[in-house]
């Protein structure tokens, strides 16, 4: 267990900071007497929930998710209590696991089980970058308002669905939605007639 003064140390932060943090419930503590201490497993979970600004963790705005603040992770086997590595999503206080293919979500609550980042520059398993879109990301690529993104698996039963749906949210995974774009198009589209163009 680490006191305050110790966990501040080891964040580069003020106690004061993080008593702010603990009091907004941010950072999980215990007091002891007149002191409060921190376990190293809660300062290790506040630091990842602070997505690298220690001392102002992102908050984010209701109905909308932040996808440059989704955090996405290799679960190693058998850590994520599936038998198998899978994709852990986490976004401010909540995550799932899901499988290699981004399917099968579940919640998930991390608890120091070894991880491996997977950013852009990183090849996750599949050999593809995870590019997540929210609704208005979605509704930009298909030409529709927000609100109308949710409507497009009841007109359209082909559209895929979100692989996770956060508080604040769903979120797609872009290259499904780029799939089913593509195929629209080729549909939407064919091979001219007659020496005519086709109308589109």
């Amino acid at each position: 267990m680490l006191t305050l003064s110790e966990a501040a140390d080891k964040l580069n932060v003020t106690a004061a900071t993080l008593r702010q943090q603990i009091h907004a419930g941010h950072l999980e503590a215990k007091k002891v007497g007149p002191v409060w201490v921190i376990s190293e497993t809660a300062l290790a979970a506040y630091r990842l929930n602070s997505h690298g600004r220690v001392g102002r963790p992102f908050v984010g705005r209701k109905g909308y998710v932040d996808t440059q603040h989704v955090r996405i992770r290799l679960l190693f086997a058998p850590a994520d209590g599936r038998g198998h590595d899978s994709i852990w999503l986490q976004y401010l206080r909540q995550s799932f696991v899901l499988d290699l293919e981004l399917t099968n979500p579940m919640p998930f609550r991390w608890t120091s089980q070894p991880y491996q980042d997977l950013t852009k520059e990183t090849t996750p398993p599949g050999g593809r970058t995870i590019e997540l879109w929210n609704r208005e990301h979605v509704g930009r690529e298909v030409g529709a308002l927000p609100f109308e993104v949710d409507l497009l698996t009841n007109i359209e039963p082909d559209f895929p669905a979100p692989i996770v749906t956060f508080h604040d949210g769903p979120v797609w995974d872009g290259a499904r939605v780029e799939r089913w774009l593509a195929k629209r198009v080729s549909v939407a589209t064919p091979h001219a007639r007659d020496g005519r163009d086709a109308e589109l």
